[in-house]
């Protein structure tokens, strides 16, 4: 009976390298000759991969050929050699990610340096890119301090342990020091503010509601209580149903600080940035141990302060929209409503222009904006004109009516062109557009001087002029600081993007290149 079970190999997303290690583990586990294993590689492989054999080795049949005969056939197809240069420029690029530990990170490095061949370099320039690719400033410095010979293992235990001493203190600064009860306290808290508009909690609704007083969480009765014990937050993720030691995101990650134990909304260094004391209150309106006065008064202000932030409308800049339609020979100036479906007129306006029409009870009710019903007192049917166009409409009277309205009807029935709404203010939006407009021709005219970014000389070819006889010179690039790789890399990639400078396989000519960092603090 055979040791283990190879399944069949996924020629989409397999690794073939992987497979023939496993492979080649079973058939020494289980003392496969070399006549069996050929065989032994066809029937387990699947068909998928039988037929990709088949295909590779055509002319000849898969059972003409060795063992390492279709293995090697299979590894330069699936497989096939990758450049040296792109694997390590892909090495060289590699960072640590936002989240990401410091085991997954080294993990990814000795993935990525595989195809580098290294070969007895290989554990300086895991060291080296380990230290360049970490996030945390103060974990690299305190590696560069280390003696040069430090080894790589040392390296990734060192850094191992300050990721853990920051993840423990986080989660100590986040659980805060512990509550002081106060004298003949009772076990109940009082809530006696709800979030501000514009906290995490409450998103942007304004909030203004308060809980009834001796009620606790979830609405529990207190059990007596009063003003000297109030809320407390879970300092993980704010609520108040629980205790940081039960809350589920003990785990996360701060996306502001990066740090493990709490979320965004309760990050320290958010509380730390916030304006003030009265910044604070409006962030946070639930504090420990202040009295119920000072919450509310933090609450009003911070309303206040937002409504002074409200743009407030000025009606009087837009008016109502008229046009002077003919009603039986009588001009009236009708205001243009969309929002109607009929036209209606007061019957003042009927009593005073139109009162030897009949008005015709139909029994419809019309229905405002805000559900509201008014009947009617009738219709009429008057001749109306407008541009050379007549018809007799239908046109309502309502009792106590303010006003004379076009509807769509009129306006679908007449072919009225709906007039263009304008503020009182149009004069000075003209005038922007107008401004607006010149400067659109200006930075077309000459975009190509305004459009950012470096520019090009087009008066001609350059030429560079070398004196006869003159060999020429290859230096070596010169060691660069680690802390300045990042840079000095960030720099390269802007230049080439840019089209400042471009690779090359080999070159005759090779200048060093210096990087200096200047009083500004810039290089």
């Amino acid at each position: 009976m055979s040791i283990g079970r190879v399944g069949e190999f996924d020629v989409k997303n397999g690794t073939w390298s992987s497979y023939v290690d496993r492979i080649n583990m079973y058939f020494k586990v289980n003392n496969v000759g070399e006549n069996l294993k050929l065989p032994t590689l066809i029937a387990v492989m699947g068909d998928e991969a039988y037929e990709l054999l088949v295909n590779l080795a055509s002319p000849k049949v898969p059972a003409d050929i060795t063992y390492e005969e279709a293995v090697k056939l299979l590894e330069n197809h699936l497989q096939p050699a990758p450049s040296v240069l792109a694997e390590r420029y892909r090495f060289r690029q590699r960072r640590q990610n936002a989240g990401e530990n410091i085991a997954g990170y080294v993990s990814e490095l000795k993935r990525l340096s595989r195809n580098c061949r290294f070969k007895d370099g290989l554990n300086e320039n895991l060291r080296d890119q380990f230290v360049c690719g970490l996030r945390s400033d103060v974990t690299r410095q305190r590696l560069f301090a280390e003696d040069d010979a430090i080894v790589f293992s040392e390296a990734v235990k060192i850094a191992t342990s300050l990721e853990a001493a920051e993840r423990d203190s986080a989660a100590v600064e986040a659980m805060g020091p512990p509550r002081e009860e106060a004298p003949g306290a009772a076990e109940s808290v009082n809530v006696h503010a709800v979030s501000v508009r514009g906290s995490s909690e409450g998103g942007r609704g304004r909030g203004r509601g308060r809980a009834p007083r001796g009620r606790g969480p979830r609405g529990a009765p207190a059990g007596g209580g009063g003003r000297g014990a109030y809320l407390r937050r879970c300092a993980g993720c704010g609520a108040v149903d629980h205790e940081y030691a039960s809350c589920r995101f003990q785990s996360y990650v701060c996306s502001r600080c990066r740090r493990t134990g709490h979320l965004r909304r309760m990050c320290p260094e958010r509380d730390e940035r916030a304006a003030g004391p009265a910044g604070r209150a409006a962030r946070y309106p639930l504090h420990y141990g202040e009295p119920a006065e000072d919450h509310e008064e933090v609450e009003v202000q911070a309303d206040q302060h937002l409504d002074q932030e409200l743009h407030q409308l000025c009606l009087n800049d837009y008016r109502a929209v008229s046009l002077p339609i003919i009603i039986n020979g009588q001009v009236i100036h009708m205001e243009v409503d969309t929002g109607s479906a009929v036209s209606c007129i007061s019957k003042q306006t009927y009593d005073n222009y139109f009162k030897q029409e009949p008005i015709q009870d139909i029994g419809v009710s019309l229905k405002f904006y805000d559900g509201s019903k008014v009947k009617p007192l009738g219709v009429i049917r008057p001749e109306v004109g407008y541009n050379n166009v007549k018809k007799q409409l239908e046109l309502f009277v309502i009792d106590k009516g303010t006003t004379s309205l076009l509807g769509r009807q009129w306006l679908a029935e007449m072919n009225i062109q709906v007039p263009n709404f304008k503020s009182l203010n149009c004069n000075r939006v003209e005038n922007v557009t107008h401004l607006n407009s010149e400067i659109s021709k200006i930075l077309n005219r000459y975009k190509e001087l305004l459009s950012g970014g470096l520019g090009r000389f087009t008066g001609g070819a350059a030429r560079l002029r070398v004196r006869e006889g003159a060999v020429p010179v290859f230096q070596r690039a010169r060691p660069l600081p680690y802390a300045l790789r990042e840079r000095v890399d960030r720099e390269l990639d802007a230049m080439l993007r840019d089209g400042v400078i471009e690779p090359v396989d080999c070159s005759e000519w090779a200048s060093p290149l210096v990087a200096v960092n200047r009083a500004d603090g810039y290089s």
